[in-house]
């Protein structure tokens, strides 16, 4: 049966790269036929379109890459949507697809309006509570547009085929809902942001081979500076670290916000030998995280973040680190804590830090071979690619044989 995956996150964003390209190519493998509609941004798709039209045609995908506008956001994103609505009334029928496989909310609108028109099979693939988030990070006030895409997300959950969520916590809260009745309970699956753990083999080896002196640790921050990732929280425990354990080191490795954080070291008088600030591609993390012993991470614990998934905490899993890092985040809380492979600070401060600290150096000490075979077996568990590949696989299934 034919597929249409449409994703407003474009092929050529390190996202697409990442986390669509590695589980269409896993599904074609099983028997799957895909064509990918996508929104990508200029500078990106003359930097890596050519590198990505090839790999998705030597893996017989078909690729519509449709370009992304940003300027007076309401107005481009109804143009992208109009656009591809146009596209899609034609190419639909014409292609006889079957599924349409929309990632997130704004591409949900075409899924929600040919699932009317033509009786398509509509996959909500939510990533997310994601008006909510935007409503919590300042980009949304609690105004029309909100509620506009409040009444969508009911709108996707009581019409759509399957709803695809990123956590257990998402799907548990997302039962509560006035209309959620127990007859969408079916719809539902847990599919959580995989990592391909194979690529961190070599890293885990490494970590695994390595004598770690405890007095000369080198913790590793992977993420942003922005609205998810709080600056103060990083800032807070990497100060107190670098006075708490003297000789270690500190590895940060950033998409945005690398500027912001150099000048932060330096006006604290941090010594910028301690430090390595960097940006580096998807593909290279593996390499990143070679020589690191503790990995952190910090997100603020609103709302929204029930349904979030941060990839990080895979990637760093499959390289055998463990993790420090703040609570109520999606399903991380019982992750780390009931697999004991790091810590979760439940508040800030000095003697929180301190606790986080001495819990994974005890772990460390414990058994730092044993402590590394957790951290895989978690990742294996929850964030494998193999994996998440075959649940997509069994609702293509689902949706294909009726």
């Amino acid at each position: 049966m034919k597929a249409l995956y449409i994703s407003y996150d474009g092929m050529t964003d390190p996202l697409g790269q990442a986390q669509v390209i590695p589980y269409l190519i896993g599904l074609t493998k099983k028997g799957h036929n895909f064509t990918i509609l996508s929104y990508e941004k200029y500078d990106k798709y003359i930097q890596f379109g050519e590198k990505v039209r090839k790999q998705l045609k030597d893996n017989s995908i078909v690729w519509r890459p449709f370009r992304y506008h940003k300027r007076f956001s309401v107005v481009a994103t109804s143009y992208d949507i109009f656009s591809g609505f146009i596209y899609l009334l034609f190419f639909i029928p014409a292609q006889k697809i079957k599924i349409l496989h929309c990632r997130s909310y704004i591409t949900s609108i075409l899924g929600l309006l040919f699932h009317k028109i033509y009786g398509t099979k509509f996959i909500f693939d939510m990533r997310g509570f994601w008006a909510d988030e935007r409503l919590e990070g300042g980009i949304f006030k609690k105004n029309y547009i909100y509620y506009f895409f409040k009444y969508l997300e009911k709108q996707f959950i009581k019409n759509s085929d399957a709803i695809i969520a990123l956590t257990v916590n998402s799907i548990e809260e997302m039962k509560t809902w006035h209309y959620v009745s127990e007859k969408y309970n079916n719809k539902f699956y847990h599919i959580t942001t995989c990592c391909d753990i194979d690529k961190f083999r070599q890293t885990y080896n490494s970590r695994l081979q390595k004598k770690v002196d405890i007095n000369h640790l080198n913790f590793v921050y992977i993420g942003s500076i922005g609205p998810w990732h709080s600056l103060k929280d990083v800032s807070d425990f990497i100060v107190f670290t670098y006075e708490y354990l003297p000789a270690s080191r500190f590895k940060i490795i950033v998409n945005s916000g690398k500027e912001q954080l150099s000048q932060f070291i330096g006006s604290k008088g941090l010594n910028s030998n301690r430090f390595i600030v960097d940006s580096v591609p998807h593909n290279k993390i593996p390499e990143a995280l070679m020589g690191a012993d503790i990995g952190l991470f910090f997100i603020p614990p609103v709302y929204a973040k029930k349904a979030s998934s941060p990839t990080k905490l895979g990637e760093m899993l499959s390289a055998g680190i463990p993790v420090i890092t703040g609570h109520s985040v999606g399903d991380v809380d019982q992750l780390i804590s009931g697999n004991r492979v790091g810590y979760i600070i439940k508040e800030g401060g000095i003697t929180e830090y301190k606790k986080a600290i001495d819990y994974v150096i005890n772990l460390i000490k414990e058994n730092r071979e044993k402590l590394l075979e957790r951290c895989l077996v978690v990742a294996n568990d929850y964030f494998s690619l193999e994996k998440g590949i075959e649940k997509y696989h069994r609702i293509y299934e689902r949706l294909t044989n009726g």
